[in-house]
């Protein structure tokens, strides 16, 4: 007479092997998700620093617009509006030359060098 076996558990080959494929998975997913956090962060620095270099652009043209009794140089004006505004991120060391009948403004905004370019009207 044969007798009838009860073979419906999980052997530990099985159990092991099917381990090892879950922690590849898992592997894969931790890595994947680790580059799209650098790469949000690096995006988002970036986009910081374009946000705060277009508005230094903005501000820097309407004051080289503007004119005032004073006859302050375009640097003495941005100077006088870093006290007034905290979101102007410009550094201190602002230069004017004349290059070729322009007005060159070369400025900072975090460690990093800009440039302006005007017509030289004088």
């Amino acid at each position: 007479m044969k007798q009838n076996l009860n073979n419906k558990g999980v052997t530990l080959i099985e159990l092991i092997v099917s381990f090892a494929l879950v922690s590849v998975a898992i592997i894969y997913f931790y890595q994947t998700l680790y580059t799209v956090k650098k790469l949000y962060s690096e995006s988002q620095k970036e986009t910081k620093e374009f946000v705060n270099v277009n508005y230094a652009y903005r501000i820097i043209d309407e004051l080289n617009n503007t004119s005032d009794d004073n006859e302050n140089t375009l640097c003495g004006k941005i100077n006088d509006y870093k006290s007034k505004d905290n979101n102007f991120l410009v550094e201190d060391g602002c230069r004017e030359d004349i290059e070729n009948g322009f007005k060159k403004i070369k400025f900072k905004i975090s460690g990093k060098d800009y440039s302006m370019y005007f017509y030289n009207e004088s």
